[in-house]
């Protein structure tokens, strides 16, 4: 049995390509409104070719669950899925003020780049010019995405259950965004259930559940099958951020594509956070305070944090939290009435979400 991973490897090829071609073909037809258009719409098809196309594959495996054929139009979604995706790292980038992703600079670093050299800004009129600049490409993807939707969707009423779930959730990612910079202000520990609802809000519905849904939307899928789909999706989107929460300290920058360490600089109130605050002593919580929220961290700092979230067992915690989430994700696919080859696909899916490594 082919591994679902390598499905998906393969369906991102033509997926891929109808992101390019799409952006293209959008970018041509703005081209009298602004020139912006020939700039900002091929970076982002770029940028969205570089990812792992998780959730245009999520759509194509959503809508064979329910029993659906993949057609171009499918295709088609997952590729405006993925053009949505892409414009909230953008925004999350400037959020976040990372500089790299993916092993290259960010569409708001490239800019400012582009313009410090170009125009002769300063540094810091150079980096607003470069985040307004990519704040608007975003917005632009936002756009293309809906109207890619809108000629691929294979019916009226399919399409209006479809927008109104993106909106719904793509509306409450903003809110979890809001929700994790306002925590990453306090020098206090937040709660573990704060932190898994924003997990839910920020990554787990519009990483999993939305894109699965989305597929049975369009397979016009029986009820009995969503809802335990949709609880698999938020089990598996827990653990997908929990990995990237781990990735982000114990990974390798050449791995995952940016700096390690960028969430103890940004102070983030991961599940890491949570645990490594609660079982430390009082002397190393104070010298892990000066660290979270530094302007920088160094190597040495890195590493005495990996130290002490081993030897305070605060690892240990997650690494059961994650278990609890995974045994909690198989449950749900033993519930979703499909045949088991297609669970096992599933399975396969909840095993990569922990291992991966990037």
């Amino acid at each position: 049995m082919t591994h679902i991973m390598d499905i998906f490897a393969a369906r991102a090829v033509r997926l891929r390509a109808r992101i390019e071609a799409f952006l293209a073909a959008e970018a041509q037809n703005s081209a009298t409104i602004s020139k912006w258009a020939a700039d900002a719409l091929p970076r982002l098809a770029a940028f969205a070719g570089q990812g792992k196309l998780l959730r245009g594959n999520l759509a194509l495996l959503g809508c064979e669950l329910g029993g659906g054929s993949l057609t171009d139009g499918l295709y088609d979604i997952g590729a405006a899925l993925e053009i949505v995706h892409s414009s909230i790292l953008v925004h999350d980038d400037i959020i976040d003020e990372d500089l790299q992703r993916r092993g290259a600079p960010t569409l708001h670093a490239a800019y400012a780049r582009q313009f410090a050299a170009t125009a002769g800004l300063a540094p810091a009129r150079a980096r607003r010019v470069g985040e307004a600049l990519a704040t608007c490409a975003a917005d632009a993807g936002f756009f293309a995405a809906y109207s890619l939707l809108c000629d691929a969707a294979p019916e009226a009423e399919v399409l209006r259950r479809i927008v109104r779930v993106w909106s719904r959730e793509f509306a409450h990612v903003a809110l979890g965004e809001m929700d994790d910079l306002e925590l990453s202000l306090s020098g206090a520990p937040a709660s573990l259930d704060s932190i898994l609802q924003f997990y839910r809000s920020k990554t787990a519905r519009y990483t999993f559940c939305v894109p699965l849904e989305t597929g049975l939307l369009c397979a016009q899928a029986p009820a009995t099958i969503m809802a335990p789909v949709r609880a698999l999706g938020e089990q598996l989107g827990i653990i997908f951020q929990i990995k990237d929460d781990e990735l982000g300290l114990f990974g390798e920058a050449t791995e995952i594509g940016k700096p390690v360490g960028s969430d103890v600089m940004q102070n983030k109130k991961t599940v890491y956070h949570h645990f490594l605050f609660a079982q430390v002593g009082a002397a190393d919580a104070a010298r892990l305070r000066l660290l979270f929220g530094a302007a920088q961290v160094s190597a040495a700092d890195m590493a005495y944090v990996r130290q002490m979230l081993v030897d305070s067992g605060a690892k240990a915690a997650v690494d059961a939290l994650v278990g609890t989430h995974a045994r909690a994700a198989h449950a749900c696919v033993t519930a979703i009435p499909v045949a088991a080859a297609q669970q096992e696909q599933l399975r396969q899916l909840v095993e990569y979400s922990i291992t991966r490594t990037k």
